[in-house]
């Protein structure tokens, strides 16, 4: 989904820092301005509600998490509650999924 959704921004000219995990987030903030952060809540080894905690108020760029489409609502209302701007739900390709 990162490839899918950088190779999209890179294709209408945006510039994308693509990272796996919170140490990757965290040095991409501290090494440069961002205008937009899009957030995974399943990650491999992290939680990206763990991540929206841990960036508290330490930022005011806009947040979009992205959710898996079996997800608990409750994860996208805490999310936002935490801070994001709004998120997006993935679908499977799959017709028969």
């Amino acid at each position: 989904m990162r490839d899918v959704i950088r190779n999209y921004l890179e294709s209408q000219n945006f510039q994308v820092s693509a990272v796996s995990d919170g140490r990757g987030m965290a040095r991409v903030l501290s090494d440069k301005a961002v205008d937009l952060i899009i957030l995974d809540l399943k990650l491999t080894n992290e939680d990206g509600l763990d991540l929206m905690r841990g960036l508290g108020d330490r930022s005011d760029v806009p947040i979009i998490l992205v959710t898996g489409h079996r997800r608990e609502e409750t994860d996208r209302v805490v999310g936002l509650e935490l801070g994001a701007d709004d998120y997006l739900t993935k679908r499977s390709a799959c017709a028969s999924c």
